[in-house]
């Protein structure tokens, strides 16, 4: 590593610019933080079987999906001190009696991050001849508030400086699917 000051006229010393890392992120539970659950109408599947004999059909949680993370701070330090820094840190999966459960890390940025959900469900349904197949999912999601404290340390000089704010997080948890079958008319 190369540390370069410059001097002055008067060959005096001049300050170094700051070089700040993110060093660590803590999570606590203030008011109006926590979870709330919220159900959404996930894309229906027909699936029309015309041949005489039975067909087996796989079915999963939706394709796509995506967990979102998003850091968000009144404090203008809170990201421009991160900046051309790319850093992931733990972020919070779950929340439990009051404890916050971290699994994912995510990229410390105030603009939304995306990631695969932990699990995806397959299972099989089998459609009889001359019928139809309608699915109809409905997705889990849990929906989180959560305050953060990021802290940052001048690699040259060693001063730390704190920013708070709030991480907000969209977690899947699944879903249920209703299946109802009809016959093809002819």
């Amino acid at each position: 590593m190369f540390l370069f000051s410059a001097c002055d006229k008067d060959n005096e010393e001049l300050p170094s610019v700051p070089q700040y890392v993110l060093t660590s992120i803590e999570y606590s539970l203030e008011e109006g933080d926590g979870v709330q659950s919220e159900l959404v109408d996930g894309m229906s599947r027909v699936i029309d079987n015309g041949a005489l004999s039975e067909m087996t059909y796989t079915i999963s949680d939706e394709e796509d999906l995506k967990n979102e993370s998003l850091f968000q701070s009144d404090d203008v330090n809170a990201f421009l001190l991160a900046e051309g820094d790319s850093v992931k840190v733990s972020t919070p999966s779950e929340i439990m009696n009051g404890k916050i459960f971290y699994t994912k890390k995510y990229l410390y940025a105030d603009t939304v991050q995306y990631c695969d959900p932990d699990y995806v469900s397959k299972s099989s349904i089998s459609v009889p001849g001359n019928t139809r197949l309608t699915c109809k999912w409905k997705q889990r999601w849990d929906v989180m508030t959560v305050t953060y404290v990021v802290t940052f340390k001048d690699k040259v000089t060693g001063s730390q400086k704190q920013s708070k704010g709030k991480w907000k997080g969209r977690i899947y948890r699944g879903g249920d699917g209703t299946f109802h079958y009809e016959d093809i008319k002819e």
